[in-house]
């Protein structure tokens, strides 16, 4: 299983500010419903659990609008049983909507520098 960050953020998050993120996300004790997130949030969760059925979403039971979410973001969890272009699926909506994203199985944090250019922080940079 894959997991995935996903969360509002104004540029590229560093790599331990990403790991930071995904905490706060999966230790939120105040959990809300999809309509009191962000409306960049609220569209991610509506389009990807449209877009990629069976899709995980933490804190998510059913639709959308019967779960509730952290304020801090969302963790989508991807299984071996969704189609190949799922992770691609999730990080496009992300994108699209200029959401960060950070993968702790890889290391790597994705943000938007602007409204047109993505910039990556791995490891490596």
């Amino acid at each position: 299983m894959i997991e995935l960050a996903i969360w509002q953020h104004a540029g590229v998050p560093g790599l331990s500010e990403a790991k930071a993120q995904l905490q706060s996300i999966i230790g939120d004790q105040h959990p809300v419903p999809v309509q009191e997130l962000g409306p960049s949030m609220q569209e991610f969760v509506r389009e990807v659990q449209r877009r990629v059925p069976g899709i995980g979403l933490v804190g998510s039971q059913g639709p959308a609008e019967d779960s509730r979410y952290s304020r801090h973001g969302v963790v989508v969890q991807l299984g071996n049983d969704l189609p190949e272009n799922a992770y691609e699926l999730v990080l496009s909506t992300a994108n699209k909507l200029k959401l960060a994203f950070y993968d702790p199985d890889m290391d790597l944090a994705v943000g938007s520098e602007d409204m047109s250019d993505i910039a990556i922080h791995d490891k490596k940079s």
